[in-house]
């Protein structure tokens, strides 16, 4: 495999602003976190190191189970490129660094102003190997457990756990190192040796579709009580993006998330907790949330749009009803967080569900479109996709920075309200809905 097959590949993946403006995002991090070197063991600022790390690792975990490099473009690829299963297992992996594996890596500079020589290169280099790890989880065929087990498993070190690749920056570093290889060592061989390689068929019937619903009088907000659209697409190597999609009743959606709030209270309840502790499971939420969004408009079929005399407002309307899911869905946990001491946590885990959903769902119909018709379209991840991307990550990092003050937490309301009614404007969707048409989504 050669440099013209690597570069081919990636021009196939993404686009050339992409990768420009991905090494530029990387470059602007090292320059960012090299100058905080002098000052990072300041108390303040270290104790929120830690937890962007966490909430970055955990940010990019659920988010590659929802982003993929693999196409279903790749099905002819894959049959007639004389290159074996491993080295094909291979271009998706360095694929998948631009989405998140690169990040790891220059995040990990940051262990070189930390420890001494040879113990800050060690640190770097098994960070960078985790980091290549979570970014393969995309080929791993047990890649849902891994995901949900990742994305809690980083924030042990703030519950007394030090067996955690985080453990690097709460001065145990060699646990952090072993742990880190024990994790990524298993996870590479299991993508490169047997990577998910099968054509997809869809499985069970996708729901009955909304247009028999269309024309009773006030049908969306019927909708929206009583249904939920749960939407998520994975990478499959050889069928390009599957997608997960199920209408549930919407009360039994809220009900489960009641059950859960009420086991996340109980936890802390019996525990000795603090701010640092009770954040985790909240950027776990808001981060797989926001992620939803993603995948807001991938069941809304062009000629359901036509049907609406008013496709603009149609579009706007669901995307508000869908917003506010989302955030009834966090409603449990926010309350649990104001119970439990925590009110401006609360109310930005609230508040910052609604506007990252919205948000989110926004940019991705807006710059990357996604439409299922049992497989994604084919395109390549854009400058649009890294915005998406960097979005998301600062929705995440802002709600849980407003979280430290109830001052700050309502002006993050305040600001949250406004950018959801500028995203949910109906000029803004109507606009959109031209574009699916001229997209070829008919």
């Amino acid at each position: 495999m050669n440099f013209k097959v690597i570069k081919y590949f990636l021009l196939s993946r993404f686009t050339k602003p992409f990768i420009l403006g991905t090494l530029i995002f990387l470059f602007f991090i090292i320059i960012t976190y090299s100058a905080l070197a002098n000052s990072i063991f300041e108390p303040r600022i270290f104790n929120s190191l830690k937890i962007n790390f966490a909430e970055f690792v955990t940010f990019f975990v659920i988010f590659s189970g929802f982003s993929s490099t693999v196409q279903k473009a790749d099905y002819d690829f894959l049959f007639t490129s004389p290159l074996k299963k491993g080295e094909i297992s291979l271009l998706y992996m360095i694929a998948s660094i631009l989405l998140g594996g690169g990040y790891f890596i220059v995040l990990g500079i940051m262990f070189l102003f930390i420890y001494s020589m040879p113990l800050s290169l060690l640190t770097l280099l098994s960070f960078s190997i985790f980091g290549i790890a979570v970014s393969s989880l995309s080929l791993v065929k047990e890649k849902i457990y891994l995901i949900v087990f990742t994305a809690v498993w980083v924030w042990f070190p703030f519950f007394g756990i030090q067996f955690s690749p985080t453990s690097i920056l709460f001065g145990k570093p060699y646990l952090g190192i072993i742990s880190s290889l024990v994790y990524s060592i298993p996870v590479i061989y299991r993508s490169l040796s047997d990577p998910q390689i099968q054509v997809s068929s869809q499985k069970g019937e996708i729901a009955k579709s909304i247009i028999k619903y269309s024309n009773s009088k006030n049908f969306l907000i019927k909708h929206f009580i009583l249904t939920y659209e749960f939407a998520w697409g994975y990478g499959n190597s050889l069928s390009g993006r599957k997608l997960f999609y199920y209408v549930l009743y919407f009360p039994k959606v809220i009900a489960i998330s009641v059950l859960f709030a009420i086991v996340y209270y109980s936890i802390f309840k019996l525990v000795d907790f603090t701010f640092y502790d009770i954040v985790a499971p909240s950027v776990v939420i808001l981060a797989f949330l926001m992620s939803m969004g993603i995948y807001a408009i991938s069941q809304e079929r062009p000629w359901i749009v036509f049907v609406s005399l008013d496709r603009g407002s149609y579009l706007s309307k669901r995307i508000l009803f869908k917003s506010l899911q989302n955030s009834l869905i966090a409603l449990p946990f926010a309350l649990s967080d104001i119970v439990l001491g925590y009110p401006s946590l609360g109310i930005t885990l609230f508040f910052g569900s609604l506007m990252g959903y919205s948000l989110t769902s926004y940019l991705s119909s807006k710059l990357n479109p996604i439409q299922f018709r049992g497989e994604v379209y084919n395109y390549r991840a854009g400058s649009g996709m890294l915005l998406i991307i960097f979005s998301e990550y600062m929705v995440m990092g802002v709600s849980v920075i407003s979280a430290l003050s109830l001052t700050s937490s309502l002006v993050f309301t305040v600001i949250s309200i406004i950018i959801t009614i500028l995203v949910i404007r109906k000029k803004n969707w109507e606009t959109i809905s031209y574009e699916l048409i001229e997209k070829g989504f008919v």
